[in-house]
């Protein structure tokens, strides 16, 4: 059971990294929902996984009452692991944003980007170009 349940588990991470790559090439809305979609099935079957097995591994009569705290710790664990793979995903992107924005940028542009996302729709056309060009070879 615990192989069939690896495989699974594996299949579901490789769908999830997979597509979390076709984000990245999205040109359209409705590509981008069917993406995440994709993606949250991939996710979703991964985390729900671990505590499936958990549950069979203590079933016994025995061990049925570490059910609880067991879960509790599967759960807490990944949560865990979210925030701080969030954390470090998102300081190497900002450091990596900083580093290749193009150095002729006006000062106010850079730290206005660097600060939201939402700059590069303001940005002159040629400004823009710039920007999202560092944005496709740097995703993060």
């Amino acid at each position: 059971m615990a192989s069939s349940i690896l495989s699974t588990r594996t299949r579901e991470l490789l769908l999830s990294c997979f597509n979390q790559n076709l984000t990245l090439t999205f040109r359209s809305n409705a590509r981008l929902v069917g993406y995440q979609i994709i993606l949250g099935i991939g996710i979703g079957g991964a985390l729900q996984n671990t505590i499936v097995a958990i549950q069979a591994e203590f079933a016994g009569p025995d061990r049925e009452h570490l059910i609880p705290q067991t879960t509790a710790t599967i759960g807490w664990s990944q949560l865990l692991g979210g925030i701080v793979g969030l954390a470090i995903a998102g300081t190497v992107f900002a450091n990596g944003l900083s580093k290749f924005l193009p150095v002729d940028l006006d000062h106010g542009v850079r730290v206005a980007v660097r600060q939201s996302v939402n700059a590069v729709f303001e940005l002159p056309l040629g400004q823009k170009e710039l920007v999202v060009k560092v944005r496709l070879l740097f995703p993060g």
